[in-house]
């Protein structure tokens, strides 16, 4: 399934469907900001459910929802770091994404693990362009 959709919409969409996902990232939003937001948003994401996106968010909402034909269109499971890396590489960009991503690495705790363990910087994939 690819889809598109403003921002806005999407957390709407959260919002009508599954109310408690959507407060619970409002919390998620407020806490960023606080000195102790490490251990608030571990707090958080333990009470936060596992929703499936398909059944949970779209399915009710269905009769608001378009499909359309689109071809030629790709698509990438972009769990990790290593993945966006990986189809930079494919498009030609992986210079112009890895420098964004350089400067925009998180607290380790919130990186997904890849094949190079948790990531806390771009050193190991320096040099694979």
């Amino acid at each position: 399934m690819v889809f598109a959709a403003h921002n806005a919409a999407l957390w709407d969409m959260v919002k009508q469907s599954v109310p408690l996902l959507y407060h619970a990232f409002r919390l998620v939003q407020m806490t960023l900001n606080n000195t102790r937001s490490m251990s608030l948003l571990d707090q958080i994401y333990e009470t936060i459910p596992s929703v499936n996106f398909s059944s949970a968010i779209c399915q009710p909402l269905a009769a608001k929802l378009r499909v359309l034909p689109v071809a030629d269109v790709g698509w990438s499971d972009w769990g990790t770091i290593s993945s966006i890396l990986r189809t930079a590489q494919k498009l030609g960009a992986f210079d112009t994404v890895f420098a964004r991503l350089d400067k925009s690495i998180a607290p380790p705790a919130w990186h997904a693990s890849n094949s190079f363990g948790s990531v806390t910087s771009l050193a190991p994939f320096r040099g694979i362009s």
